[in-house]
C-alpha cells in the first residue's frame, strides 16, 4: 500500500477497486501497509491487471470499502497456490456395495449415558 486514510480495513468486508471493478474480500490488513484478500472477482474493466486478466486489481489504483477505508496500491501480488494443482494425498479404495431396489436395511445404534 502506498498511502492510506487512517481508517482500519475489516475482516469479512468488500472491498472495491476503483479502476478495475474487481472485488475481494479482505482476510487481514497488516501494519498498514499490506492488505489480503480472498474471494476475488474480476471487474468490468477491459484493461489486464497484475496477472495479465482483465478486470483484475491493478497497481496503482485506489481500493475503497463501505466503512470508509481507502488505500493506494503501490503492487498487487496472487497468492502462492495454484488452482486445480497438487496432489491427492488419501485416496480409500473400497469396493462399492451392491444393493437391490427392493432391499431393506436395518441399523441399529447403541447410546450408553
Amino acid at each position: 500500500i502506498q498511502t492510506w486514510n487512517s481508517t482500519a480495513f475489516a475482516e469479512d468486508e468488500v472491498v472495491t477497486g476503483a479502476l478495475s471493478g474487481a472485488q475481494g474480500r479482505v482476510i487481514d490488513f497488516k501494519g498498514n501497509t499490506t492488505i489480503r484478500l480472498v474471494d476475488v472477482t474480476m471487474g468490468s474493466s477491459t484493461t489486464a491487471g497484475y496477472d495479465n486478466i482483465t478486470g483484475s486489481f491493478r497497481a496503482n489504483e485506489t481500493i475503497t470499502a463501505p466503512s470508509g477505508a481507502q488505500a493506494n496500491t503501490s503492487a498487487v501480488v496472487g497468492g502462492d497456490l495454484e488452482r486445480f494443482s497438487g496432489d491427492v494425498l488419501y485416496i480409500e479404495n473400497r469396493s462399492p456395495v451392491t444393493r437391490a431396489d427392493d432391499q431393506i436395511e436395518d441399523v441399529k445404534l447403541i447410546i450408553e449415558f
